[in-house]
């Protein structure tokens, strides 16, 4: 029975696809990182070095800034939301049923009218005045603003 040619190259072939399998390293040439593999530490020091431009004072934590309350923002709130907002009054009244929280820094006064509820345990803002300290009238939101700036 004669063999064809093909099927000698198919035999040929055969044959050096199992050599060339066994010559090949058991070891793969390229590392694939495995999931438990460590990624690299990086040091703050060395990226603000070779960071233009960053320097340490650039690191340093952001600090909050005070919210800036508008007058709509404060009508209605309570005395606890006041005092939290804009720390002790540097002047303070109360004549029954109401408070008066009064606020100062070097450009005008602030007062805040508190009036209790029907409990007569909470007070709640029912009205603020601002004035210059020279006794004028001056915009509410500026004056405002100055408070926060404290």
């Amino acid at each position: 029975m004669p063999r064809s040619k093909t099927f000698k190259y198919i035999l040929m072939v055969f044959f050096f696809i199992n050599i060339t399998g066994c010559m090949i390293d058991n070891e793969p040439s390229i590392k694939i990182p495995t999931p438990l593999s460590k990624a690299p530490e990086l040091k703050s020091s060395i990226i603000l070095k070779n960071t233009p431009g960053l320097t340490k004072a650039d690191s340093k934590p952001i600090t909050k800034k005070k919210p800036v309350y508008l007058k709509a923002d404060l009508i209605g709130k309570n005395a606890t939301f006041i005092l939290k907002a804009f720390g002790k009054p540097q002047f303070q009244r109360t004549d029954p049923p109401s408070k008066l929280f009064r606020y100062t820094n070097q450009f005008c006064f602030l007062d805040i009218y508190l009036y209790n509820t029907k409990t007569k345990k909470v007070f709640n803002v029912y009205f603020i005045e601002t004035r210059s300290t020279d006794g004028t009238k001056t915009e509410y939101n500026r004056c405002l603003r100055g408070m926060n700036d404290n």
